[in-house]
């Protein structure tokens, strides 16, 4: 197909067949699967525990300290440190198996600590997403978060090289979407349109499907569980 200019030269105004080779190419959808179920679990879990730092950090405890606000502030500074000095000292880690290791299992450890019951209520029992270990998986997911965005934003950047990020951020909307409804029934219950009855009061539930999925999308990623070693 050829579009010819007013001098009649087609030579720099010639669609080529690459140019829409892309829209129809299947190739980079895992890719952007994966990339698109990381993005949206971390958007997800980012709204839900990390959006305010003050009260998502004592939503564990019965009785919270001030102590228990810094200490989520401190976990987010020094996340941010570590995650400057690593680049500085190794710039590639985020291609190495030690960072798919470390950023896709943090998440999760600090997704299943929210299963745990540390406060009891007389007419409820054990309250799950209560206590030191619930709290302390609130810190992980603090401290976490930076290396997420940062996974994030390398993987993005090269499925933008392919021009298939659009397709992750299709990805990324879908998941939110469906986030947004699991978290209307864990609020509303039977009185949601989906999911009532298995999510009513049951936040945690959710929590762990989205550190499940982090985890899965970053074995997923175009690297996955096959980047080299740091060493």
């Amino acid at each position: 197909i050829r579009r010819v200019d007013g001098n009649g030269n087609a030579s720099n105004n010639c669609l080529q067949v690459s140019d829409c080779r892309g829209c129809a190419d299947c190739g980079n959808w895992p890719a952007a699967a994966a990339t698109g179920l990381m993005g949206g679990c971390a958007l997800v879990l980012f709204q839900a525990y990390l959006s305010t730092l003050t009260e998502p950090s004592a939503s564990s405890l019965a009785q919270p300290s001030n102590l228990s606000f810094l200490g989520a502030f401190a976990a987010l500074a020094l996340s941010l440190a570590a995650l400057a000095a690593v680049f500085s000292m190794v710039p590639w880690w985020l291609d190495t198996c030690q960072a798919a290791l470390f950023i896709g299992g943090s998440p999760l450890l600090g997704c299943i600590l929210q299963w745990t019951a540390g406060e009891r209520v007389e007419s409820w029992g054990l309250i799950q997403g209560t206590g030191s270990r619930a709290h302390a998986g609130l810190l992980i997911l603090v401290a976490a978060f930076p290396f997420m965005l940062a996974l994030f934003g390398k993987e993005l950047y090269l499925l933008a090289r392919s021009r298939a990020a659009g397709r992750a951020l299709f990805v990324v909307g879908l998941v939110w979407t469906v986030c947004v409804q699991a978290h209307f029934a864990v609020i509303y219950g039977p009185a949601a349109p989906s999911w009532g009855t298995e999510l009513e009061g049951r936040s945690y539930l959710l929590t762990i499907v989205l550190g499940i999925g982090w985890s899965i999308g970053v074995v997923s990623a175009p690297n996955g569980a096959g980047r080299p070693s740091v060493h």
